[in-house]
């Protein structure tokens, strides 16, 4: 599915919970739009889904939800609670306008986006009223999305990089804010409202800068707009490391701020975490496994060979307990080997005697600020930047 934000090792309790607001925007598409339209399905709408649910606080919000079974739709559309209503109409709108981008980029002038446009006029018109009758301002939408395609016919060039990243993200900011935004009244808490646009707006930052990364290797290669290609003129297929790196500590700051922002926001510790991890494993996944970047993380040893080395460990540290100087010379290796087999036989036990770790904070507890930037004592300690 389309989008930056997944759900890649999630507890069970968690993972029901995303399955629910995944199934549940997908069904509300299906059930109010038709089914074809559930293929545009948008991971980050889903994203805005489980805050807004997070928000509602309503355990009894998604009682007609069944998970994992797609073609069980609620039976009516009352059953639909608000929030889905809502962003699976804004899934719709976005979807359209998604699919007109594409048309854009196309090589030929005829393509199947142009067949699948078509085809989406009606729910597009339905989805706008909808909206309305909800009081979002399409047209607000709409002149967002004009002012992002100007500025990329504009090709404007900056001397300094930040400006750049800022300048070609804002205006999907600004879309992303406002849709985020406006969910706040969907729920009845219109106080949370700026909090939500200053979340969104910086995600909407985020998803483009990260859509730009992925895409630029297509775009040389179709010779299209990149805000990475600068003046429009590069050719080579992999954006230059420093810039890979200036641009993944300007996300790295959105990210933290985002942490702040979700902190003002009436909802556990605990899930305003796994969604910043969540965002992070996004991020990640592009600048170190995409090939136009070159962000490399430390290569990890392979499963069998980590086994190995952690009998080892084990069997000496063991055979050092032994008592008897007789005894030593033979311990050691009796121990490593009993230990290989059964590390490798039953699987399980090189993480049952490993102790637990956990990713360290990205953000400064003192300012908030990433650690890796902030001027506090405490800056580069455990910073995952």
């Amino acid at each position: 599915m389309f989008g930056l934000i997944k759900h890649h090792q999630l507890d069970r309790q968690n993972y029901d919970h995303f399955k629910k607001n995944y199934c549940g925007t997908c069904k509300a598409i299906g059930k109010l739009y038709g089914q074809k339209e559930r293929l545009l399905l948008n991971n980050d709408i889903v994203f805005l889904s489980e805050l807004l649910a997070e928000l509602n606080n309503n355990p009894t919000d998604l009682n007609h939800i069944t998970i994992n079974s797609c073609f069980s739709l609620p039976k009516h559309a009352d059953q639909i609670p608000a929030f889905l209503k809502y962003t699976a109409s804004i899934n719709i709108l976005l979807g359209y306008h998604k699919v007109t981008d594409n048309i854009q980029d196309a090589r030929f002038k005829w393509n199947i986006w142009r067949l699948l446009i078509n085809l989406q006029q009606s729910n597009f018109k339905k989805a706008i009223k909808f909206l309305s009758g909800v009081h979002f301002s399409t047209d607000e939408l709409e002149r967002s999305i004009k002012k992002q395609f100007k500025l990329e016919e504009d090709k404007k060039s900056f001397d300094d990089l930040k400006k750049l990243l800022n300048y070609y993200s804002e205006p999907t900011g600004h879309i992303t804010g406002e849709v985020f935004r406006h969910g706040a009244f969907i729920v009845n808490k219109p106080d949370l409202s700026s909090t939500l646009f200053s979340i969104g707006a910086l995600y909407g930052q985020i998803v483009y800068l990260c859509d730009a990364v992925k895409d630029y290797k297509k775009d040389v290669k179709n010779n299209r707009f990149n805000l990475f290609r600068f003046d429009n003129k590069s050719s080579t297929i992999q954006i230059d490391p420093l810039i890979v790196q200036e641009t993944y500590q300007y996300l790295s700051a959105c990210v933290c701020q985002i942490q702040n922002s979700l902190a003002l926001l009436p909802i556990s510790h605990i899930k305003i975490n796994l969604f910043i991890k969540r965002i992070w494993e996004g991020v990640d996944a592009i600048f170190y496994t995409h090939p136009s970047c070159s962000l490399k993380k430390k290569k990890k040893k392979h499963y069998f060979t980590r086994k190995f080395d952690r009998a080892l460990n084990q069997a000496r540290l063991i055979s050092q307990t032994v008592n008897f100087d007789w005894l030593k010379r033979f311990s050691y290796p009796l121990i490593a080997a009993f230990l290989i087999v059964s590390f490798i036989s039953v699987p399980n036990i090189i993480h049952a005697s490993q102790p637990k770790h956990e990713e360290p904070d990205k953000c400064c507890e003192c300012c908030g600020e990433c650690c890796c930037q902030c001027g506090c004592d405490c800056a580069g300690a455990g910073c995952g930047c």
